[in-house]
């Protein structure tokens, strides 16, 4: 009940406007479709979609980047908050949900933490101020306004570290069975945090092995450290099986868990931002916002202040606690705080070139994925609290009576007006109401959300109203080839790049519209920008064929209209810059000129190429490529196997040189609609490697001269 209150009191007017409002900075306010919080939603509403079906919880959709669609591992992260989420969706809206998911997360947060506070200092009124200090410090405020995943999983960290107290002061499998589901919850619901609480866990074995004062008994821990193991690794293992993937094979995934140097660097807290408080602190807001600014990354990254009165009572805990209490925390903030700061110092908004521990780290796994090192200051504030509440705890044995509950109650009002941003930020969450009529239309087709944008995860909460798959998206870390997509399309070059003057004659988007279904088309004003919004106006009306739907001055909503025919036979994909393929491709690199044999190729790169066509009304079609292995002194022969919509059809060893290789597919592989081919090859080699005098990096396979989809008769009869 305390940490609900407070709650509620810390982020006031939020309990007032639970279904209309959502949590944002305001230095986002006037840029509010790059919100991540509007991602995080339509996570919830993707588990929910995926409700009755097998696997429970899909690792990829084509409802972004249709028809290609996208790998997402990391979407097990909702398995926590969806358990919570999927009741409360059958009576309330996905805005309202999410309100209440971040609301539970703090006050649990809150609640955990004094619980693991009074298991460290038996004192259950000092443990008040630890649940106050970890659950509304600023690093989790500034959180708490979009990232949902990294409120809802803060409860578990204070919640595992109890158990794993118990089970080395304890060690009894029911200790260690508890500490092991929790930390499998936590991989669950943030991965960042059982990253940490490894940390956690070698500091406190550490301590428990050093300390003077209570001797660990390391066979009494072989059963709870089986027991915990039992539980945690099978958990891991599968959650790691998609990142395991070869990435050959896995063009699909997300950007790999892997930080760089560089990306660290910039996304590392600035030294200064521990000691000032937050740009939209409600007193000293204003007056640190420009010191504020000067740092690196963004004001929600650079929320890093500690709070003095945490850290005075920290000194405290110190110089008065016991030993063996003290230390593990102390060790802990240490870590903590330095993992923070990065892999050099940034002092001041400047880079100071000085080397720091995370320089020495930044490559082991599970830390090299850790790319928002402001993350680390979430277990800082944990191991700062525990600490806080013994200091305190030791200063109220000293007093009595009311001097004792002044002492208490002023401390806890300190920390809370250290921390507190009021009003809270929030922002009116609306829909514009023509994507409700979009929702209604039971054709399937696509909605091109426009200007493209692979930072704009507004367009994903809008469909959670409208359904429809989208030709954009949004990811966290997404693989470089998305930034591209489809840009084989002259179209969807133009849609990028839209002409400041009319193209003059009618822009061929058949293709386009056909692969991609195509059924609306709408242009947001206010994120293209006025001049931009006008040329793509008249730039769809020129390429498609539209009517207007909607236009209610921020948006502006066409429905693509006719029937969209069929791709006609043959398909031809010539591989060719001046020839642009009427289907979408993935895994080769940019077309070549080959003066001396007449013709334009592309290497396959890697151990897998894919192809996505439309043959809607296709009977049997045949599928005749003109192909070349890549040839080495010592290569092995080269095998090309071809997959369609996941069923393996054929495979052919190929002869050196180039040659001329059919396979017939039957009607009973294809789907009405697009269809995926996957070319699949045993090996590839490097040309750097294995060609003496060669610079090429790339991973070639087998080069592609054309791939032709036609009528299974016409196939039989091509030229070998």
């Amino acid at each position: 009940m305390f940490y609900g209150v407070l709650t509620l009191g810390m982020t006031f007017p939020l309990v007032t406007k639970l279904s209309s409002h959502v949590p944002m900075p305001e230095y986002l306010q006037n840029e509010p479709w790059r919100h991540v919080y509007w991602f995080l939603l339509w996570s919830l509403w993707l588990a929910k979609k995926s409700v009755g079906l097998w696997p429970p919880l899909a690792l990829s959709t084509t409802l972004i980047f249709y028809p290609a669609g996208v790998v997402l591992p990391t979407i097990v992260q909702v398995v926590s908050a969806a358990v919570v989420a999927l009741p409360l969706l059958g009576a309330l809206n996905l805005v309202a949900v999410g309100n209440i998911l971040m609301l539970l997360g703090i006050t649990f947060a809150g609640y955990f933490a004094f619980l693991l506070a009074e298991y460290v200092t038996a004192d259950r009124a000092a443990s008040l101020l630890a649940g106050v200090v970890f659950a509304f410090s600023p690093i989790v405020g500034a959180n708490l306004q979009g990232h949902l995943y990294v409120v809802t999983g803060l409860p578990w960290i204070p919640l595992y570290l109890l158990f794993v107290l118990k089970t080395l002061d304890h060690p009894t499998k029911g200790n260690a069975l508890r500490a092991g589901g929790i930390f499998a919850i936590t991989m669950l619901s943030y991965w960042y945090y059982a990253a940490f609480l490894v940390v956690f866990t070698g500091v406190l074995v550490l301590a428990s092995l050093l300390s003077a004062e209570r001797r660990l008994d390391l066979r009494a821990l072989v059963v709870p450290t089986l027991s915990f193991a039992a539980v945690v690794i099978p958990v891991t293992i599968i959650l790691a099986i998609p990142f395991l993937l070869p990435s050959t094979r896995n063009w699909l995934a997300a950007a790999p868990l892997q930080s760089s140097l560089a990306e660290m660097k910039d996304w590392s807290v600035d030294a200064l931002a521990f000691f000032l408080p937050a740009y939209d602190h409600w007193l000293f807001g204003g007056a640190v916002r420009g010191i504020r600014a000067s740092f690196g990354g963004n004001f929600t990254l650079q929320t890093a202040y500690l709070g003095y009165t945490p850290i005075v009572l920290a000194a405290v805990a110190v110089a008065k606690a016991a030993r063996h209490a003290a230390r593990p925390w102390a060790w802990s903030a240490v870590v903590f705080f330095f993992f923070a700061l990065g892999p050099f110092l940034h002092l001041g908004g400047v880079d100071r070139n000085i080397p720091l521990p995370q320089h020495l780290i930044y490559w082991l796994p599970p830390f090299s994925g850790v790319r928002d090192l402001s993350m680390y200051v979430v277990p800082l504030m944990l191991a700062l609290a525990l600490l806080a509440s013994l200091g305190l705890s030791a200063l109220l044995r000293e007093r009595s009576g009311l001097t004792r509950s002044a002492l208490l109650i002023g401390t806890i009002g300190l920390a809370l007006a250290e921390f507190a941003v009021l009003p809270f930020p929030l922002f009116a969450a609306q829909i514009p109401a023509a994507y409700r009529d979009i929702a209604r239309d039971p054709d399937p087709g696509a909605v091109l959300e426009l200007p493209l944008s692979t930072t704009t995860p507004m367009y994903q909460y809008y469909q959670t109203v409208h359904g429809k798959p989208l030709l954009s998206g949004y990811l966290n870390r997404l693989h470089p080839w998305y930034e591209d997509f489809a840009d084989s399309f002259p179209v969807m070059k133009l849609l990028r790049n839209p002409p400041e003057t009319d193209p003059g004659e009618a822009v061929d988007a058949g293709d386009f519209l056909r692969l991609f279904h195509i059924r609306y088309v709408v242009i947001h004003r206010r994120i293209a920008g006025e001049p931009q919004s006008r040329r793509l106006a008249a730039l769809v009306v020129n390429a498609f064929p539209l009517r207007l739907l909607a236009d209610d001055g921020e948006t502006i909503f066409y429905r693509v209209e006719g029937t969209i025919a069929a791709t006609p036979l043959p398909i031809v994909l010539d591989f060719s810059p001046d020839h642009p393929d009427p289907a979408l491709t993935m895994g080769w690199a940019q077309s070549e000129r080959r003066d001396q044999e007449a013709l334009t190729a592309a290497w396959a790169e890697g151990t897998t190429s894919r192809v996505w066509v439309d043959l809607r009304d296709a009977k049997s079609v045949g599928l005749t490529l003109k192909v070349q292995p890549f040839s080495y002194a010592g290569a092995p022969p080269q095998r090309l196997s071809l997959t369609v919509n996941g069923t393996a059809i054929g495979s052919t060893v190929l002869p050196d040189g180039w040659s001329v290789q059919t396979f017939p597919i039957p009607d009973r592989f294809l789907v009405p609609g697009v269809n995926r081919m996957d070319f699949e090859f045993n090996h590839c080699g490097v040309p750097a490697v294995v060609a003496p005098g060669s610079s090429d990096t790339r991973c070639l396979s087998v080069a592609f001269d054309y791939a032709r989809i036609e009528t299974a008769n016409s196939a039989a009869k091509a030229p070998q």
